[in-house]
Formats: structure tokens, C-alpha cells, sequence
């Protein structure tokens, strides 16, 4: 618009003219200010207004280092569903009926852990295992499989002996073992534990929530957080 136009106008239509240019030039100003805030606020993750704020695990993720933006985007793509599911089938094609349910595997031993058992138990199991016996429960014919892809593992991957652990994340039971697993993790560097998720909605009604972000954590905040994650979850 030019000056000469503005200047040829009537006093009154000049002066409403300049008001709205200047106004609309001030909407432009503030709408590009606020795009700024807004793309600033998404690269730093901070969703306080949305699901990371009323999401207690969320919270817990983003103590522990994770992005919360993109945390809420997995949970909400409900990204681990097919995985948490898979989990499950496989705890019960490998005899699973309750938690936690554990097998040792080794060579072609397959040694089911009856239940939470105290550490003592699990190291007497290991020992005879190591000393070339076959400890009670060996089951050669049961249907599982070792470390495969997208397991969460602790330690050494190529250790001799692994422990695959089918575990529901709100199981009282479960929570106990999760300690005397650390134990075993501690004690034994040529063991490695397989974490597969089989939560019992029947009774814990949030445990599939919490398998699905546990695998989220692990997903954007790596391995580590993952363990980290369900480590907080043992002693809620």
C-alpha cells in the first residue's frame, strides 16, 4: 500500500487504514513470537499440560532421563502393544500359568524355577548346573527359546547360561524376585537374564500399561533406562 494512496484518502479512512495495517502487523509479529515459544517448548520435551503431567510413569521416565514428548508419542501409538502381547504367548506356549515364572536354560537343559525362590535356591540350582548336573524340574521338551530379537538382557549376552524371567510389573511376587535376579546378575558373569513381559490383567489391571511403557523407556532412552525403569517399579 502506498503513501500516496493512504495520503489521497479522507482523514477518517486514512486513519482507519493505518489502524489496521498496524494492527495486522502486530497479529504477525505476536503469531511468529508464539510459533517460537511453541517449537522452543517441543524441543525440549516439556508436555507439561499433556499426558506427561496426570502420567505418574511418565514422570518416573523423565526422572530417569527420558524425553517426555517423545514418550507420550510411543504410549499413545501404543508402540509396544505387539511385543507386550508376543511376550505373553510365549510365557504361556513355554508353560507360564502364573508369575513370575522362570527357566534356566543351558546346553539342552530347560530347569523351571518354581516360584520366587530365595537366592539360595537359584545359586545351588546354578552351581549344579556348572558342575555338569542336571538340577530337579528339567524340562527338555519345554517349548521356549533363548535370547532372540528385541529381548530385554542383563549382562553378557554370550554367557552360557541365561534366565528368562516372565514377569507381571505389579506382581508382588515378582517384585521380590526382581532383587534375587540382581543378585544372580551380580554373582554370576557367565549368566545373562531375558525379561519378557506377561502381565495378568485379571489382576493387576495396570501391569500391561506398565509393560508397554517399560518397552517405551527402553525404546527412547535406551537398554539401560529400561532396567532402570522396571528396577523403580520393583520397590512401588
Amino acid at each position: 500500500m502506498s503513501k500516496n494512496f493512504i495520503n489521497e484518502l479522507p482523514s477518517k479512512s486514512a486513519f482507519k487504514v493505518g489502524l489496521l495495517s498496524g494492527l495486522a502487523v502486530a497479529f504477525v509479529i505476536g503469531f511468529f513470537i508464539l510459533l517460537g515459544l511453541v517449537v522452543d517448548k517441543d524441543d525440549n520435551g516439556d508436555d507439561s499440560n499433556g499426558l506427561s503431567a496426570a502420567n505418574s510413569l511418565v514422570t518416573i521416565a523423565k526422572e530417569l532421563g527420558g524425553n517426555s514428548k517423545k514418550l507420550n508419542k510411543c504410549i499413545k501409538a501404543d508402540k509396544f502393544a505387539n511385543k507386550v502381547a508376543s511376550d505373553s504367548r510365549s510365557g504361556q506356549d513355554a508353560g507360564a500359568r502364573g508369575t513370575p515364572y522362570n527357566v534356566i536354560l543351558s546346553g539342552d537343559l530347560k530347569v523351571v524355577i518354581p516360584g520366587a525362590l530365595p537366592y539360595s535356591q537359584i545359586q545351588e540350582m546354578l552351581d549344579t548346573i556348572m558342575a555338569g548336573g542336571t538340577p530337579e524340574n528339567n524340562d527338555p521338551n519345554l517349548n521356549i527359546e533363548g535370547i532372540k530379537d528385541g529381548d530385554r538382557v542383563l549382562g553378557d549376552k554370550d554367557a552360557p547360561i541365561t534366565i528368562v524371567e516372565y514377569s507381571d510389573l505389579d506382581c508382588p511376587y515378582c517384585k521380590r524376585f526382581h532383587g534375587t535376579m540382581h543378585q544372580v546378575i551380580d554373582n554370576y558373569d557367565n549368566v545373562n537374564w531375558v525379561f519378557r513381559h506377561f502381565p495378568l490383567p485379571q489382576l493387576h489391571p495396570d501391569a500391561t500399561n506398565k509393560a508397554k511403557t517399560a518397552e517405551c523407556v527402553g525404546d527412547v532412552a535406551g537398554e539401560d533406562k529400561f532396567w532402570e525403569f522396571i528396577d523403580v517399579l520393583s520397590k512401588e
